[in-house]
């Protein structure tokens, strides 16, 4: 599970966000990425999507990919509910 949240979720949530519109430019950081989308449930799940990726590629928290795997599912279907930081 760690392995495929590693290789896969970026992207994933990545097309999902084009899909609705939202194209991350070359030049931001996901974090910048993140920010720069209108305030809301997305851009919240967006941004703790890229704060649980960062906690499991960069500080090992493993427990962080399950987390990834609901926030990429909520994204997909439009519905978003209360996060819990991971």
């Amino acid at each position: 599970m760690v392995a495929e949240a590693l290789s896969e979720s970026p992207q994933r949530m990545l097309h999902v966000l084009k899909r609705q519109g939202f194209q991350k430019p070359a030049w931001f950081t996901p974090v910048e990425f993140a920010n720069s989308l209108p305030n809301g449930a997305m851009a919240a799940a967006v941004a703790e999507f890229t704060s649980a990726y960062n906690a499991l590629r960069f500080g090992g928290r493993t427990e962080a990919a399950p987390r990834l795997s609901l926030l990429l599912d909520e994204l997909e279907s439009g519905v978003t509910v209360t996060s819990k930081r991971a």
